[in-house]
Parts: C-alpha cells; sequence; structure tokens
C-alpha cells in the first residue's frame, strides 16, 4: 500500500493475496481475486495458499466451466474470499466471451456506464482531514467518509467537524450544495458511546454512520434511536444475512462488498434485496488491485438500474502501488468512475505486473 491506513480494527500496511484466471471452452479468459482483509476476513493468505488453492483447483480441473463451478455449489463451507474471486472470475468470463462489460452480464441491458464515489480521507488529525476534504471536492467528489473508532469519540468528533466546516466553506465560496459527509466506525464503539457519536452526527447533518457498533441488531436499536441513518457493512456477507438484515428497523443502508458476499452477481442480487425493502443502498472495495475493485464498479453499476444507490466507496486505487490496473483505469473524474464499452471488468493482468506486485514490499 501506499500508506498506512487506520482503522477500528487495527492499521493496514499492505495487502496479499491471489489471483484466480478461469478459461472457458471457447478460449475466452476471466480473473477474480481473492485478497483476505487482516482482522476482517475469517480466513487467512496463509490458510487460502494451503489446502484451499489445492481444492480449488481440483475442482475447477474437474468441471465444467459454470455455475457448478462456484466454491459452495457442493455445500461445503468455502472462504468468502474465494467465493468471490470465483464469482468474479466466471463474470468476467461470461462477459468476455460474449463481448460486452462485466455490468451488462450482470444486467442485461444495463445502460448506465459510470457510478458516483466517495473520497475515504485518512487524515489523522482535523488539519489534515480539512484539507483533504477540500482536495476531494476540487476533485469534483461531493462525499466524504472518515474512518472513526480507532481513538476515542472526542479526537475524532474534532476530525469530522473539521471535514464539515470545510464542506460548507467551499460551498459559501462556490454557491453550491453543500457536500456531504460519511464515517464508518468499524463496529469500534460500544453502545453508549455510539449513542454520544450519533447524537452529535445528527446536529452535523451526517450522511450516515456505517457499523457504529459490531452487533447488528444493537445498530438497529440504535438507528431508531437517531435521525443519522446506520448503515451496515461487516454483517453483509451473503444474500440470506441481507435477507435477515433488511429485516430489523433501523438499519437503513447495507453496505455491499462483492469481494466477499458471493461476488459481483450475489452483490446485484442484495441490492435488489434492499431496494424491495425500502433500504439504500452502496457498494465499496475491499482495498483490493484493480482486479478486484473493477468487479466492484460493475457491480455497482449494473445494481444502479434498480434505484436505492449512494455514492460508492469505490475509489480506492490510490491506495495500492503498483497495481494491475492501468494507471487511468478507476481513477474518479467528476465524482464519478466509469467503464468503457470493452468486455469484462477490463482488467487482464500481465506477467511484468503480476512479478512486479509479487516481488514489492510496502515501505
Amino acid at each position: 500500500m501506499t500508506a498506512p491506513l487506520r482503522t477500528a480494527n487495527g492499521e493496514l500496511t499492505h495487502r496479499s493475496g491471489l489471483f484466480i484466471e478461469i478459461t472457458g471452452a471457447s478460449g475466452a479468459t476471466g480473473w477474480g481475486e481473492a485478497s483476505p482483509y487482516p482482522g476482517l476476513s475469517p480466513e487467512s493468505m496463509e490458510e487460502l495458499m494451503g489446502d484451499w488453492v489445492g481444492r480449488l483447483a481440483s475442482q475447477l480441473g474437474s468441471a465444467e466451466v459454470g455455475p457448478s463451478t462456484l466454491p459452495g455449489s457442493d455445500g461445503r463451507e468455502w472462504p468468502p474470499t474465494l467465493v468471490g474471486a470465483v464469482s468474479g472470475a466466471l463474470a468476467d468470463l461470461d462477459a468476455n466471451g460474449s463481448g460486452v462489460p462485466m455490468a451488462d452480464v450482470l444486467v442485461p441491458g444495463s445502460s448506465a456506464s459510470s457510478v458516483e464515489v466517495n473520497a475515504l480521507i485518512d487524515g489523522l488529525d482535523p488539519d489534515a482531514v480539512g484539507q483533504q476534504t477540500l482536495l476531494a471536492l476540487d476533485r469534483g467528489i461531493g462525499v466524504v467518509k472518515i474512518k472513526v473508532g480507532a481513538r476515542p469519540w472526542h479526537q475524532d468528533l474534532a476530525r469530522v467537524q473539521a471535514a464539515c466546516t470545510a464542506m460548507a466553506t467551499s460551498a459559501a465560496s462556490c454557491d453550491e450544495a453543500i457536500g456531504r459527509v460519511r464515517l464508518d466506525a468499524n463496529g469500534g464503539w460500544d453502545v453508549a458511546e455510539a449513542r454520544r457519536a450519533l447524537a452529535e452526527c445528527d446536529e452535523l447533518g451526517i450522511e450516515l454512520v456505517e457499523d457504529p457498533v459490531a452487533d447488528p441488531v444493537a445498530a438497529a436499536q440504535i438507528g431508531k434511536e437517531f435521525a443519522t441513518p446506520v448503515a451496515v457493512d461487516a454483517p453483509v456477507t451473503s444474500l440470506y444475512a441481507a435477507q435477515h438484515l433488511v429485516g430489523l428497523d433501523g438499519v437503513d443502508v447495507l453496505v455491499i462488498k462483492p469481494a466477499v458476499c458471493g461476488g459481483p452477481h450475489a452483490a446485484v442480487g442484495i441490492a435488489e434485496v434492499a431496494v424491495e425493502a425500502g433500504r439504500d443502498w452502496f457498494v465499496t472495495s475491499f482495498i483490493d488491485t484493480g482486479v478486484g475493485r473493477m468487479t466492484a464498479v460493475h457491480a455497482a453499476i449494473a445494481g444502479g438500474s434498480l434505484g436505492g444507490r449512494l455514492a460508492c466507496g469505490l475509489a480506492t486505487g490510490h491506495l495500492m502501488a503498483p497495481d494491475v490496473a492501468g494507471a487511468s483505469l478507476g481513477v474518479p473524474i467528476d465524482g464519478h468512475i466509469s467503464v468503457s464499452a470493452a468486455p469484462g471488468h477490463g482488467v487482464t493482468p500481465d506477467r511484468d505486473s503480476l512479478e512486479l506486485i509479487a516481488s514489492w514490499e510496502s515501505p
């Protein structure tokens, strides 16, 4: 990574993962990515590289490429990131074989080609947060997301206020609407601190708060007590989990990570569950490379046709260097990430880039 990312789950300094390439009978290929997140994913990279890779190779080698290839179709529990990687590779293969963008495979007839994104603000002090917020606004990004919960709320509050002040100052200077600030506590607060934080979020007009506490039932209860919408992220692990979560009064928004919820098809299905239940939703990356990130971009674009989509957390490519995606792929312009009419998700790693990543050491 280009710089450490501090969250309530600890400091993230590097990412490890594996790429999966599947070749179909026509010769078309598809690429997926499995990158377990330390402290969040139930599986580790060491576990993936152990028995699981061998099991996957055996399943891919013995099955016709299709739904039966997907880990978990045999009824066994497979690591979530591996399921997401194979599902993504299959969707990429399908799109490449059909000569259409992945979004069009996920929701046939998808006409959109871009998605609004938020900027991730990681400044450790109020001045840095304010400066980063103004920089995001200058780049045309009107929504910023601040990681909180790694320090006491009164310290985070000063950072949040700095972002809100920067938003208001910018809006006043150019006679535009004030942008939006959202927070992600990563389940780092207890219930009492979450209530204190949400009360002040109500006063500040915060757009939403992700995972104020780790328990989704407790998060839903807090959501019923305050005006600031509560989003759930970590509990959204599958279509089944999403169906349960939208049944909790007080859960206002679902955060969808294709990397861990079953892949891009499952992500679109979860978006549909949210919309049918009258909830908003958005897609985020898993702080992954261009393969995983652009898969998530296509899932967000495809799901956008259903309605209910908020700005998505997909502008994270700057955190990864080097990357297998091109320098301009997935870079937001005027607050949106666009995709071309090229087939698949648009990322085909070459051997040189794979070797470069394999040898890279985070500073």
